[in-house]
């Protein structure tokens, strides 16, 4: 069982109830976007604000000083999506095959998820979101998903994919999600695995991946792991987190060589 749904908490999607788990047979995968962003100087910060935010979903909860980007809340659609997802399921019923459960979003539209127990030890599904509305953030697409755990180690194993297009306002953009982490209950050991791509979004689209695993320990937040932030022209961003409150921000401008380009508070 993930350990985000112990620690996630966001007011705005609160009110939701669900469940879930790892991949959603045959969902598209995240790839560089046609209108991927070229990342420089100039808007490495925005790009580095909205890709690391984002993370938060794994307990990274960012400042970079000096930014004031109006970016779509990539960060909020995540979130929502990896609490309504993974979410507890009460495996007292042993065994459930082709459950649909449908419940209403908290402002309009619903979610729809088909889900199947293996015993008290595992499930998998696919959340369908249908103009789910949460306080005027609008998402629409489905997410598989799959679950492990063993209920005398505390182990657990969750991972998803997904696409979703998600509205704020006269914001619309479609993001495109694998995640997976494992860990254990007992211990609060974690680690994640992240990519996913955005486009559509003000500041343009990218791909961010994982190329070390962020973890940390329950209840606190990550201290290790590393995420690259790919744009258009073969430009990047690496940001490695270096303690529980710092991460390190590099830019390469396309020549395949990454320069310190500034700090973040974390």
């Amino acid at each position: 069982m993930s350990q985000i749904k112990l620690f996630l908490a966001i007011g705005l999607i609160s009110s939701l109830v669900a469940c879930g788990g790892s991949s959603g047979g045959g969902s598209k995968q995240p790839t560089l976007p046609a209108d991927a962003v070229s990342i420089t100087s100039n808007n490495a910060a925005a790009v580095a604000e909205s890709a690391i935010s984002t993370v938060e979903s794994i307990s990274i909860i960012p400042t970079i000083i000096g930014v004031e980007a109006n970016i779509p809340l990539v960060r909020i659609a995540i979130n929502t999506l990896i609490t309504n997802v993974f979410n507890e399921k009460n495996p007292a019923t042993s065994v459930a095959a082709g459950v649909t459960d449908s419940y209403p979003c908290p402002s309009d539209g619903s979610i729809s998820d088909t889900y199947t127990f293996s015993g008290d030890t595992s499930y998998s599904g696919t959340a369908t979101f249908s103009n789910c509305n949460s306080d005027g953030f609008i998402l629409n697409g489905s997410f598989g998903y799959s679950s492990t755990w063993n209920n005398d180690t505390g182990a657990y194993s969750d991972s998803g994919s997904g696409s979703l297009t998600t509205t704020i306002g006269s914001d619309s953009f479609t993001m495109t999600v694998d995640y997976a982490e494992t860990g254990n209950l007992s211990s609060g050991d974690y680690s994640v695995q992240l990519t996913y791509s955005i486009t559509g979004s003000v500041i343009g689209g990218y791909l961010v991946e994982t190329t070390q695993a962020l973890q940390g320990t329950y209840p606190g937040d990550v201290t290790s792991g590393q995420i690259i932030v790919t744009g258009a022209n073969n430009t990047r961003l690496r940001i490695t987190v270096t303690s529980s409150s710092t991460a390190d921000i590099e830019l390469d401008s396309g020549n395949g060589t990454f320069v310190f380009f500034g700090d973040a508070f974390i």
